[in-house]
């Protein structure tokens, strides 16, 4: 999946978008800045994550000065990691451990995207169909970003559990 077609998937009125003056604090790298400038993130989703931070669209976190919030899935914050090169990052903000969930924005977005494509195909389809898709986004997120899923504690793992399980 390209940008285009993660526009496309998303729809352009449906994606968040940066200003570009707005990021020049954030210590991400240009790429993913280009990223949330021309692509963004997906917004008005019948899901728990929001990236409909008020302007600028992020906010620095006070616990954690090298991280910007731009997002949330539902009460945990989602991130941008500055000292891991724009890494995304789930905030456990009751004291848990945070969870890593893509190695840049860029991937988060594509990984998103994969998902998407992955609930509207398997909205009506027989069980077996749905686990065959979930063992394919899964190997889909595994290529687009392979640290994603390197342990059973990072974010893509997890949804990927709770799809087996029917829960999601």
């Amino acid at each position: 999946m390209d940008t285009k077609e993660l526009i496309n998937l998303w729809g352009y009125a449906n994606l968040r978008r940066w200003l570009r003056e707005d990021l020049d604090e954030v210590g991400i790298p240009e790429r993913s800045k280009q990223f949330l400038v021309e692509v963004g993130l997906p917004k008005n989703e019948d899901w728990t994550l929001k990236f409909d931070l008020p302007p600028p669209g992020f906010v620095q976190l006070a616990n954690n000065p090298t991280w910007w919030q731009i997002g949330w899935d539902d009460p945990v914050p989602i991130c941008l990691d500055e000292v891991s090169g724009g890494a995304v990052i789930a905030d456990a903000s009751d004291g848990a451990l945070p969870m890593f969930v893509n190695s840049s924005v860029e991937q988060f977005g594509m990984c998103l995207g994969l998902y998407e494509r992955y609930r509207r195909a398997t909205r009506d389809v027989a069980e077996d169909a749905r686990l065959t898709a979930v063992a394919r986004l899964e190997s889909e997120v595994q290529r687009v970003d392979p640290e994603a899923v390197t342990s059973n504690a990072n974010y893509w793992p997890l949804i990927i559990e709770q799809l087996n399980d029917g829960l999601l």
